[in-house]
C-alpha cells in the first residue's frame, strides 16, 4: 500500500487548498534527456536558459533586454495542457479566449480576435503566417508536445529582428533535436472533452546524424450552446512528419495533415432575410518541407542557408482558401570585436495564393502570386563590458501592398548590480494590410441590427464588408521597459512595462463618401444603405474598410518563481488599458473605438504550483482569472485545471480536470466572424505515456 508522508501531504493541501495553485515539477520520465537536463537545473540556471528570439541568437532571459518568457517542455506536461495555444496561457500578457471548440480569440497586450494579426508565430524558423488575413490558423498548428524543446514568447515588438506582423509579440515554438528523441515513444488520452489523443514516435541513429518519425491524432469533443445543448462542434485532425538532423549541420523536417472542423455558424437565407445556424465540415489540410543548414565558427563568425515550402488548403463555408508559400533566406553573424557583435541577413518569399469563392464572398482576383522581399541588420555594442549593453537594429521590407517599410529598434541593457538588469526599449513596427482588407466583398451572416428606417419601415440589418485596394499600413510606436532580480536560488521575479501608440488602425468606416453605387445614405443612421441583389427583404450596411481610427495602450506584467525542495510556483498578472479614438469623422469609425477598448480583458491572473510526493506521484494545480470582456459582453472567470500522475518504470499515468470551476463558461463571442456563441465545458481526461524504450 502506498506510505504518503505527513510532512508531504501537508504541503500538498497548503499548496492546492491555502494558494489554489497549479504547477510546474520535476518529475523524472524514464531516458528522457530533456527532463534529465532540467530536473538537475536550479533556480538560477533555469532564469539563465538560453533563448533566441529576442537578438537571433544564444542569451539568457536574464540579458535579455526584452520581456521574454519560456515555456519548456516540462510546464507544458506538468499543466496537462494538450495544445500548443493552451500552454501559452502560462504565458503573461498572452490572452487565448476559446471562442468554439476549435476556435479561439488570441492576443498579446490587446486587440485579442480569431483572426488576430498582430502576432507573429514561428515553429523552428519557419513563418506561419497567412496572408489572407496575417495571423495563424491555430486548430492546425500542432506537433507532439513531447518533441517540443522550449516555446519562447516575445511580449511586445519583435519585427525588426523578425518582419512585419511582430507587431504585438512574437511566438517562437523550438523542437528537440533528433539526438534528444531516440527509441520509441507512445502517448494516448481520452476522456469527455479531450476524446481521444494518439501520439507515435520513434527515433534512432545513422551514419553521420539521427532521425525521428511520428504520428498524432486526435479528436477533441464539443463546446454547449448558452442554453447548455450540445454544439455538436468537435474537430478532429491527423498528422505525420519526421525530423534528420546531421552532423555535418544540415537539417530536414517535414510534416503533412488533415483534419476536419466543424464551428457553429450562422447562415443567412438571402431570400427571405431569416438566420439560421449550422455546423458544416470545414475541411483542412496542409504540409511543409524545411530544410536549414548552418556553419562556421559560432563564437567569431557564423552562417545560416534555411528554405521551406508551405502548403494549406481550407475550405471555409465564409472564405476558402489555397495557397503555397515559399521562403529562402540568409544570415550571416559576425564577432567584431571582444565588445561589438554584428547579425545581418535577407529573406525572399513568395506567396501563390488561390482564393475559393464562396456564397458570402467574392474577390476582385481569385488568384494572386506575390514576391516579398527584406533586409535586416543589428549591431550589439558593450559599452560597458558586463554591465551597459546598447543593441540597435532594423528591418527594411518590400511588399507589394504598400511597397517600402522602415522598423527600426533600439533597446539599452543595464546591470546595476550582479542579480539585477534593468532594460528599455523603443521599437516601430508595421502590420501589413491582408488579402481580406483589400479584395474582399463579403457578406457577414450575422444580424447586426433591426430598427425602423424611415420611408422603408422595420427589416432586419446586415453587414456587408467591402475591401479597399488603397489600404495601408497599420504602424505602432512602442515604449518598453523592464526590471529583472534574481533574488536567490530559490525566488526571482521579473517587472515589464509598456507604452504602445498605433496609427491607422483599420476600421469599417461607412460615409457619404464610400457609398457604393446604388447605394444611398441614410442621414439618421450614418449608415449606406442598399437592397442587395433587388431583394427588398434584406438591407446591408455597406462597410468599406479604412483606416478609421489610433489607440493608445499601457499597461505591464509581473511574474515571479519561487522554488523549494520537490515543489515550484509560478504566477503572473497582467495588466491592459486601452483607449481608441476615430481618427475620420463619421459615425462607424467612432462605434469602432468601443470594440477596441472592450474585447481584451483588462486583467489576467496566472497561478501554478505543483508538488512531488512519495511514490513517483505528481499532484499539480492550474489556476487562472480572466477580467470581463465589454465588447462582446463576457463576464469575468477563474478557472482551475488539477493533475495527479504518477510514473513508474518509463510509464507515465495520468488524471487531469479541466475548468472545474463551473459546469461550462462564455470565454468569448465573436461580432463579425459568424461564430454563434458557446461556452467550453468542464472536461476530464486520462493520459498515459510510455517513454523510450
Amino acid at each position: 500500500m502506498l506510505q504518503i508522508s505527513a510532512d508531504k501531504l501537508h504541503k500538498a493541501i497548503c499548496l492546492i487548498c491555502c494558494f489554489g495553485f497549479s504547477s510546474f515539477g520535476f518529475a523524472k520520465p524514464a531516458d528522457d534527456v530533456l527532463a534529465d537536463k532540467l530536473l538537475g537545473l536550479s533556480l538560477e540556471e533555469l532564469v539563465n536558459m538560453e533563448v533566441t528570439s529576442v537578438s537571433r541568437r544564444a542569451q539568457s532571459i536574464f540579458d535579455a533586454a526584452a520581456a521574454i518568457s519560456v515555456v519548456t517542455s516540462e510546464d507544458i506536461r506538468r499543466s496537462g495542457a494538450t495544445s500548443i495555444i493552451d500552454a501559452l496561457r502560462l504565458v503573461p500578457g498572452f490572452q487565448a479566449s476559446r471562442t468554439n471548440a476549435n476556435n479561439w480569440s488570441v492576443g498579446i497586450r490587446g486587440f485579442n480576435q480569431s483572426f488576430a494579426n498582430k502576432l507573429l508565430v514561428l515553429i523552428d524558423g519557419r513563418s506561419v503566417y497567412s496572408p489572407l488575413f496575417s495571423g495563424a490558423s491555430w486548430d492546425v498548428l500542432d506537433l507532439i508536445l513531447e518533441d517540443i524543446e522550449r516555446i519562447e514568447v516575445l511580449r511586445g515588438p519583435g519585427a525588426a529582428m523578425w518582419g512585419s506582423n511582430g507587431v504585438n509579440g512574437v511566438i517562437n515554438v523550438i523542437t528537440r533535436h533528433s539526438d534528444n528523441t531516440q527509441g520509441a515513444f507512445v502517448s494516448f488520452s481520452a476522456g469527455n472533452q479531450e476524446k481521444s489523443q494518439l501520439s507515435w514516435r520513434y527515433g534512432d541513429e545513422f551514419s553521420g546524424g539521427s532521425y525521428r518519425s511520428w504520428f498524432k491524432h486526435i479528436e477533441k469533443g464539443d463546446s454547449v450552446f448558452t442554453d447548455g445543448s450540445d454544439a455538436d462542434d468537435g474537430w478532429t485532425v491527423q498528422r505525420f512528419g519526421g525530423r534528420l538532423d546531421w552532423e555535418s549541420g544540415h537539417m530536414l523536417d517535414a510534416q503533412y495533415y488533415s483534419g476536419n472542423t466543424k464551428p457553429q455558424l450562422f447562415f443567412l437565407n438571402q431570400q427571405s432575410g431569416v438566420l439560421s445556424t449550422n455546423n458544416p465540415d470545414r475541411k483542412q489540410e496542409g504540409g511543409h518541407l524545411l530544410w536549414r543548414y548552418q556553419w562556421g565558427d559560432s563564437d567569431d563568425i557564423s552562417y545560416q542557408l534555411q528554405s521551406y515550402v508551405d502548403y494549406y488548403k481550407s475550405l471555409d463555408p465564409r472564405v476558402g482558401e489555397k495557397r503555397v508559400i515559399y521562403s529562402l533566406d540568409f544570415e550571416q553573424g559576425i564577432k567584431i570585436s571582444e565588445n561589438q557583435h554584428l547579425i545581418w541577413g535577407i529573406e525572399g518569399r513568395i506567396s501563390d495564393h488561390e482564393l475559393l469563392p464562396t456564397d458570402y464572398s467574392s474577390y476582385i482576383s481569385n488568384d494572386q502570386k506575390e514576391s516579398f522581399f527584406s533586409a535586416f541588420i543589428q549591431d550589439e555594442f558593450e559599452l560597458i563590458p558586463e554591465k551597459l549593453r546598447l543593441t540597435l537594429s532594423s528591418r527594411f521590407e518590400n511588399n507589394p501592398y504598400t511597397g517600402f517599410e522602415w522598423q527600426p529598434d533600439a533597446r539599452l541593457f543595464w546591470r546595476p548590480k550582479e542579480k539585477q538588469t534593468v532594460w528599455m526599449a523603443i521599437s516601430r513596427a508595421v502590420r501589413t494590410p491582408t488579402i481580406i482588407e483589400r479584395e474582399i466583398d463579403i457578406l457577414t451572416p450575422r444580424q447586426v441590427a433591426e430598427a425602423p428606417i424611415p420611408g422603408i419601415g422595420v427589416l432586419p440589418v446586415y453587414l456587408r464588408a467591402i475591401g479597399n485596394i488603397d489600404m495601408e499600413s497599420e504602424s505602432l510606436l512602442a515604449l518598453n521597459g523592464g526590471f529583472k532580480h534574481k533574488v536567490n536560488n530559490r525566488f526571482n521575479y521579473d517587472v515589464a512595462l509598456f507604452l504602445h501608440f498605433y496609427d491607422d488602425l483599420v476600421a469599417s468606416a461607412t460615409s457619404t463618401g464610400s457609398c457604393l453605387d446604388g447605394d444611398s445614405f441614410n442621414p439618421t443612421f450614418g449608415i449606406c444603405i442598399s437592397t442587395f441583389n433587388s431583394i427588398p427583404n434584406l438591407l446591408y450596411v455597406n462597410g468599406k474598410l479604412e483606416h478609421g481610427m489610433d489607440a493608445e495602450t499601457w499597461g505591464g506584467e509581473l511574474s515571479a518563481e519561487w522554488k523549494g525542495d520537490g515543489w515550484k510556483v509560478k504566477g503572473n498578472y497582467s495588466l491592459l488599458q486601452t483607449h481608441a479614438h476615430a481618427n475620420k469623422d463619421n459615425p462607424s469609425a467612432s462605434r469602432n473605438e468601443d470594440l477596441a477598448e472592450g474585447i481584451s480583458a483588462d486583467h489576467q491572473v496566472s497561478i501554478t504550483a505543483g508538488i512531488d510526493l512519495d511514490g513517483g506521484f505528481e499532484l499539480d494545480s492550474w489556476l487562472r482569472f480572466q477580467d470581463n470582456l465589454r465588447e462582446p459582453d463576457i463576464p469575468s472567470f477563474w478557472n482551475l485545471d488539477l493533475r495527479l500522475a504518477w510514473q513508474l518504470d518509463g510509464i507515465e499515468m495520468s488524471l487531469v480536470g479541466q475548468n472545474l470551476l463551473s459546469d461550462s463558461h462564455a470565454e468569448f463571442a465573436e461580432q463579425v466572424t459568424g461564430f454563434v456563441p458557446v461556452e467550453v465545458k468542464k472536461g476530464f481526461y486520462f493520459q498515459m505515456r510510455i517513454y523510450p524504450w
